[in-house]
């Protein structure tokens, strides 16, 4: 869709976040966080003129990601600014891939625009954000020199333009000015919001036999509150014979038949891994000596580590 001359609101759909976490309807499913919602909302509409930037920071599977789409897809960021785009960054950024794809989502890009030398990608961008009122997601940033990068794309103005940017790394999230104090740190959901996924995954938010109750919101404790892995298990339940035998047999052997049954959270996990320092590489692989569900003693494991 063109941008309007009037500076109407422009529908600009970003390209499907590889992270967002979709329900059986296929769309993502976001339980709990509404007091949030409202006070980032709050944030989008607030008075500083000058362009303003949010970090959404948490570790890998907490819902950074399905956050940040219910703020984008949210109906009062429509009525409230004139371009939206979407754009994910990765450990492995290229800053001509950006510019592309920043442009895909605004729906300026052409085989002939694909052909522009990167500065007059940039130069194009610029014309298409300057004077408008953009909001722009940014997924998945992970060292400041990326944020500096990214950041110096989009225009300084004082139309209340906002960033809002996702990282698993505090230091990033810290380094990012921005009006708010801190960054918004992700918490892990509560028993209750942890069943309501669970139940939404499991059954299309239809409720749980009676027979399954106790099994499932076993389960669904045992997630620890994590989002990523409450999806992932009740993604396999709701595929699977829902028999009070099998479902035992999940609660017993959690971890395991996540990682049997899909690659999705080891995926994910090895990023937050592989980004560790080497020290710590050693540290957090001695806790597979421990058996699963086993209560780790810190004294016993500090010794192990020495």
């Amino acid at each position: 869709m063109e941008i309007e001359d009037d500076r109407g609101v422009q529908d600009l759909q970003p390209t499907e976040p590889r992270t967002a976490l979709p329900s059986r309807s296929g769309k993502s499913t976001m339980v709990g966080l509404d007091g949030e919602l409202i006070e980032i909302l709050n944030w989008l509409d607030g008075n500083s003129l000058a362009r303003d930037t949010l970090s959404i920071c948490g570790m890998a599977g907490i819902g950074k990601i399905t956050f940040a789409r219910k703020i984008y897809d949210h109906q009062r960021v429509h009525e409230s600014f004139h371009v939206r785009a979407w754009v994910t960054v990765s450990q492995n950024y290229d800053e001509r891939k950006i510019l592309l794809d920043l442009l895909d989502s605004m729906k300026k890009l052409s085989g002939e625009t694909h052909n522009l030398e990167t500065s007059a990608l940039k130069d194009k961008l610029h014309k298409n954000l300057k004077g408008r009122r953009y909001l722009i997601v940014i997924d998945d940033i992970w060292d400041t020199k990326a944020w500096n990068d990214v950041n110096r794309l989009y225009p300084v103005d004082k139309e209340k333009s906002r960033i809002i940017l996702t990282t698993r790394l505090e230091k990033v999230a810290v380094y990012v000015k921005s009006s708010r104090s801190t960054p918004y740190q992700m918490r892990f959901l509560d028993v209750d919001e942890s069943w309501k996924l669970f139940c939404e995954k499991v059954f299309g938010g239809d409720c749980c036999p009676g027979e399954l109750i106790q099994t499932g919101t076993e389960i669904a404790k045992k997630c620890g509150g994590l989002p990523l892995a409450i999806v992932l298990i009740g993604g396999l339940l709701s595929n699977s014979t829902q028999t009070q035998s099998y479902w035992d047999y999940v609660a017993k052997n959690l971890s395991s038949v996540i990682a049997s049954h899909d690659d999705q959270s080891s995926k994910i996990l090895q990023l937050s891994y592989n980004n560790m320092p080497h020290h710590l590489r050693v540290c957090f692989l001695y806790m597979g000596i421990f058996p699963e569900d086993y209560e780790i003693i810190a004294s016993k494991l500090v010794k192990l580590w020495t």
